[in-house]
């Protein structure tokens, strides 16, 4: 439900219940109880987010994760399902050359990310093996596609997209050739990939102008002339307010991957994303990198958000299917703690893959069955959602930030019994209202 839905009087929270999440699940059960919280945080993260949306304005959430991120049926998808149904789709947002389309049952919208084909003298990468090295220090997710002239032809990448508009992400570099734009088979631009300096990030949007934002256009990338071209990925826009989902995610990968893509092109691309909230769903790609995942963590966070200073960062942890994953909970809080950032442990709401098995949850010993990432996508926007309604309760001066200002603010307007601080809505300013704010604030702030 939007957050208009929910009673500003009635925000008092003890810890989450995984049990309300999803109809007809068994009750979660955290194998102990440990110091580390289910969530923590999670307001300040959230709040951009949500006040765009409840804005009526186009809210962004991108995901830097593996493949329990990506796959189908697995939780994103039909989180993406949740939000569209609450606020509508904004667009489809990044995808990788290397397609990435699940599961959307459930969802208000048919769209479900994309797939692209290829002829001879084109190709797209694997997002299901080791990161080549031609994306080092370009590609965000290390997934991307390339244009080329082999046999005497200029190859091409094909798919259908969505929405208003489509931004074409490439990389302009040394030797790269040029290549051309095509809509529905009409030409629409020949744009040069090469440049004389370091790489770089290149964009180029193309207007598709269809009828509903559920109509398809055949985008095609043709190579033209020169050297092998770059293709990053595609970013699809509805030019309308609603949800944006980026998907920048790989398969069965740590930290450590991810830190080979970092360069200058992947920080243009990160500062010209710039979402409002960013969720890092990582775990270590193998035990000879257990050590370091601390320190890998941060040093991606440092990247993250040096190149994005306006976007939120919350932690999630996996579920419970492997030994060492209760270890990167308790590392995983520390680093939000010690970062400030957001924390969801979704590690503690069950004893461990036994459980999950028997209530349907695992397709397999580490993805989710459409059940199971049915019920985390529920129980995530149910965190998101609650800490939203919270958070946009305390921020009483509407200024995206929770600081003090916003106490004052609000005891500024309770002493002049001025509307604005009737919180419960029923025509009077009193202690009610005064109770609900300290509660909503006390919580937003720790």
């Amino acid at each position: 439900m939007a957050l208009a839905a929910i009673l500003p009087g009635a925000i008092a929270c003890a810890q989450p219940d995984p049990t309300v999440a999803y109809q007809g699940a068994a009750p979660g059960k955290r194998p102990t109880q440990h110091p580390r919280p289910l969530a923590w945080n999670l307001g300040p993260q959230v709040l951009p987010l949500f006040n765009a949306l409840e804005g009526g304005e186009r809210g962004e959430l991108a995901i830097i994760g593996d493949s329990v991120s990506f796959i189908a049926n697995q939780y994103v998808w039909h989180l993406k399902g949740l939000f569209e149904a609450d606020y509508g789709s904004g667009g489809e947002g990044f995808l990788s050359p290397s397609g990435m389309n699940g599961n959307c049952a459930g969802s208000a919208y048919v769209r479900c990310g994309i797939t692209m084909s290829n002829s001879i003298g084109a190709g797209v990468s694997t997002n299901t093996a080791e990161r080549n090295p031609r994306s080092y220090g370009l590609d965000v997710d290390g997934n991307y596609g390339q244009l080329g002239f082999v046999d005497g032809i200029h190859g091409f990448l094909v798919s259908s997209v969505f929405g208003d508009s489509v931004t074409v992400h490439y990389v302009k570099e040394q030797g790269a050739g040029s290549f051309k734009i095509l809509v529905n088979n009409v030409d629409i631009v020949i744009l040069d990939a090469s440049t004389d300096g370091e790489p770089e990030h290149a964009t180029y949007t193309v207007q598709l102008n269809p009828a509903t934002p559920d109509t398809t256009s055949s985008l095609k990338l043709r190579h033209v002339d020169g050297g092998q071209v770059f293709i990053d990925g595609l970013e699809m826009s509805s030019n309308q307010p609603g949800f944006v989902y980026h998907r920048l995610a790989r398969n069965g990968v740590g930290p450590d991957d991810f830190l080979l893509g970092l360069g200058e092109p992947t920080r243009t691309f990160l500062s010209e994303l710039s979402p409002h909230l960013m969720i890092l769903m990582l775990d270590w790609s193998s035990p000879t990198w257990f050590g370091v995942f601390v320190e890998q963590t941060n040093e991606l966070l440092d990247f993250y958000q040096s190149a994005m200073p306006d976007t939120k960062f919350i932690l999630m942890t996996h579920h419970a299917f492997k030994v060492g994953i209760e270890t990167e909970a308790d590392w995983y809080y520390q680093i939000a703690r010690e970062r400030n950032i957001g924390y969801i442990n979704l590690y503690d709401l069950y004893s461990g893959l036994s459980e999950l098995q028997d209530l349907g949850f695992m397709q397999d010993d580490v993805h989710m069955s459409a059940a199971g990432g049915a019920w985390f996508a529920q129980y995530v926007y149910g965190l998101l959602t609650h800490a939203a309604g919270v958070a946009r309760t305390a921020d009483h001066n509407r200024d995206d930030h929770l600081d003090v200002s916003d106490l004052l603010a609000y005891v500024q307007d309770f002493a002049g019994r001025d509307p604005k601080a009737d919180l419960n809505q029923d025509g009077t300013v009193d202690a009610a209202d005064l109770r609900s704010y300290l509660d909503a604030f006390s919580q937003a702030m720790r």
